[in-house]
């Protein structure tokens, strides 16, 4: 648990720590072959609700919330996050909500604890 672990800029991170502020993190093991497995099904489930309600058209991969998922997927995904762009939809999104409602809608967005 006290391991370190060294980034490519040299910030020293512990490894086996885990953030007091979610009580449901996802757990990856690595089994011996070495690829990474996930030790938490919840995960599997929610996969599998998105597939099947995209396949019975209950939800839309046109909606916003879709369109948001996929660029922090995107975002998580990338190797370098400057290098980063949003879609047209997210970036009208976010500027709709900060003509509207300025500061506050960013606040919003920033969620808890940021």
């Amino acid at each position: 648990m006290g391991e370190k672990l060294v980034t490519p800029v040299n910030i020293p991170l512990r490894l086996g720590t885990e953030s007091t502020k979610s009580k449901k993190k996802l757990k990856f093991e690595k089994n011996t072959v070495g690829s990474v497995h996930v030790a938490n099904a919840e995960l599997n489930d929610t996969i599998h609700r998105l597939e099947t309600l995209v396949e019975e058209d209950k939800y839309s991969t046109s909606s916003i919330s879709f369109r948001l998922f996929q660029d922090a997927l995107k975002w998580h995904d990338s190797e370098n996050t400057s290098a980063m762009r949003y879609s047209e939809a997210t970036k009208e999104f976010f500027w709709t909500g900060k003509r509207l409602l300025g500061g506050q809608f960013l606040r919003f967005m920033r969620g808890f604890g940021q």
